[in-house]
C-alpha cells in the first residue's frame, strides 16, 4: 500500500489538485454553483476521503487483507474523483482538463 500512499501524496500536493482535495458540499461551495451536484453524482469522492480511508486501513479491511484487491479498490476511488468531475462539469472546461492531466500523471 506504500505505492498508493506515494501516489496520493503526489496528487495532494500537485498544483492542479485544489478542486479535488475536499469533499464537495453545498455548505462549503455554495448552493448556486453546486445545487444539482448530488442529483448528478451519486458517489462523491475526493482526496481527503481517500486519505482518511487509507489511514483507517479501509481498503485492506474491505479486501480482507488481500493487498492486491485493496490496491484495486483504492485505484477505483482515485479514478472516481476524475470520473465524477468529467460527468458533472462541461467537457473541455478547465476543471475537466485539470482532472485529465492529474489522471494521466
Amino acid at each position: 500500500m506504500q505505492k498508493c500512499w506515494d501516489i496520493l501524496g503526489k496528487l495532494y500536493y500537485h498544483y492542479e489538485s485544489a478542486d479535488f482535495i475536499e469533499p464537495i458540499t453545498v455548505e462549503k461551495f455554495g448552493a448556486q454553483f453546486y445545487e444539482d451536484y448530488f442529483d448528478v453524482i451519486t458517489t462523491p469522492m475526493d482526496i481527503e476521503t481517500i486519505m482518511k480511508r487509507m489511514q483507517e486501513n479501509f481498503y485492506v479491511n474491505v479486501a480482507n487483507g488481500n493487498y492486491l484487491q485493496a490496491a484495486e479498490l483504492y485505484k477505483e476511488d482515485v479514478n472516481l474523483i476524475f470520473k465524477n468531475c468529467k460527468m458533472y462539469n462541461e467537457r473541455g472546461s478547465e476543471i475537466v482538463r485539470s482532472a485529465t492531466r492529474l489522471q494521466n500523471e
